[in-house]
């Protein structure tokens, strides 16, 4: 690794520089799966030097253009799982260039076409991640439209049935953020169903069950959101017999692991709302177990410290909450949220606050202000409650409104709780009497 690390690019011939850059790739590659990214992007980058290199050196050759294209999408991916979302944005704009300009040089092969459609919902994701939902809706319909088209033209082909039903899945995501939870459902079972079709031809083939397993996961939100529960609890007890095998079979694989986290933390949130505590327990328990190894590999991970974590720990606190059956024990399963807000409030001062965190921090707010008013601190309540708002509305808010489904969700808890302990507070600050129940999300 060494070698090729410190090896400088200058005076290589061509043959030395892609070989210098295949073997970064991989490198990259293989730190990206151990959850390295810090050193993933570093290598990356190195690659995208090279590859830059020598399209200079042959700027019309179309496996040149390929070349670098490939580099820059790598540099995008994992700025994006950094949370860099400005950089893996215009990593990804300029992927798509380059993209078009391999048709335009390469002619219009489906090889050459698929890089379009991998650029336009690399683009779609990222603008997705940023919150700008119309333009990353166009973005990821024109990606979908063409991975359709390619289908047609090649419809016993693997690579192209996955490359649509991963389409499929992020036009779902856009629809869930816009609130269109019943084409998001459509979308997420057609995406479904080409997975079941590809694993009855290959039973054990690795990238289609993780598919899969995410694609339960997704579909169980949806139905949660429904008011399904017991159809997501089965979504997702699927998904665990599915991820276990793989689990087994690399255990340090992040991709793995992380998939694995997302079905455990739902899998808490559907028995919480059930009132299945125990189960709750357990999945939470499961899940730590997973995040823990995941932060120990990549500490600076902003998905695995910072939004994962406060979900569960989020979680973890909520499940207290819901045993609760008076202020004093509401208090006492609540307390923890006080360290744990002011560690993402930190968080998002410090520059960090991806989308997903900043919900993570609007959730830690209003639970807060649910513990000060468990305590009788009526001022503090409003105060945390008030946070949540301003957190939601700084980081979602396009042209004065807020379009994200699930942030909504949040600003509206947060704003009815203000305006009700308005209404019950007396002209002497105290609280008013109020129906006991201990968190309000």
């Amino acid at each position: 690794m060494q070698y090729y690390t410190q090896q400088a690019q200058n005076g290589l011939d061509a043959d030395e520089l892609g070989r210098r850059a295949r073997v970064l790739h991989m490198l990259g590659e293989i730190a990206e799966e151990r959850g390295d990214i810090g050193s993933a992007l570093k290598l990356f980058q190195q690659a995208s030097s090279g590859t830059a290199e020598l399209l200079a050196r042959d700027p019309t050759n179309p496996l040149r253009i390929f070349e670098h294209s490939q580099s820059v999408f790598w540099v995008g991916s994992v700025a994006s799982s950094r949370g860099q979302l400005k950089l893996a944005e215009a990593q990804y704009r300029e992927y798509q260039r380059l993209a078009n300009e391999l048709v335009s040089k390469g002619g219009r092969q489906s090889k050459w076409l698929a890089e379009i459609g991998y650029a336009d919902l690399d683009l779609g994701t990222a603008l997705l991640a940023e919150h700008r939902i119309e333009p990353a809706i166009t973005s990821l319909e024109q990606a979908l439209k063409l991975e359709a088209e390619l289908v047609q033209r090649e419809p016993g082909n693997r690579d192209r049935l996955l490359d649509y039903a991963q389409a499929l899945a992020w036009v779902a995501d856009a629809n869930m953020q816009l609130g269109e939870t019943q084409a998001a459902l459509r979308n997420r079972q057609t995406e479904q169903t080409v997975y079941v079709r590809l694993l009855k031809a290959v039973p054990n083939d690795r990238p289609t069950v993780l598919a899969l397993v995410v694609n339960r996961d997704k579909l169980a939100n949806i139905l949660l959101e429904e008011g399904q529960t017991s159809l997501a609890i089965d979504e997702l007890d699927k998904a665990i017999f599915e991820i276990q095998p793989l689990l087994a079979a690399d255990q340090e694989n992040a991709g793995y692991r992380g998939a694995a986290l997302g079905v455990y933390l739902l899998l808490g949130e559907a028995n919480l709302r059930s009132g299945r505590l125990a189960q709750a327990d357990a999945a939470v328990s499961s899940a730590r177990v997973l995040l823990n190894s995941l932060v120990r590999a990549a500490p600076n991970d902003i998905e695995w410290s910072g939004t994962q974590l406060a979900n569960l720990r989020l979680l973890t606190i909520r499940i207290a909450g819901a045993r609760a059956s008076n202020p004093e024990t509401c208090r006492t399963a609540l307390a923890p949220v006080v360290a744990e807000s002011q560690r993402l409030r930190q968080l998002i001062k410090s520059g960090t606050a991806v989308p997903a965190l900043a919900r993570s921090a609007a959730r830690s707010f209003i639970l807060l202000g649910d513990y000060e008013l468990a305590s009788l601190q009526a001022g503090q309540a409003q105060a945390a409650w008030t946070d949540a708002v301003a957190t939601i509305e700084s980081s979602f808010a396009v042209n004065g409104s807020v379009a994200d489904k699930e942030a909504q969700d949040l600003l509206l808890v947060a704003q009815s709780n203000a305006r009700q302990l308005s209404v019950n507070i007396d002209i002497a600050g105290s609280v008013g009497r109020r129906t006991f129940h201990c968190a309000s999300i």
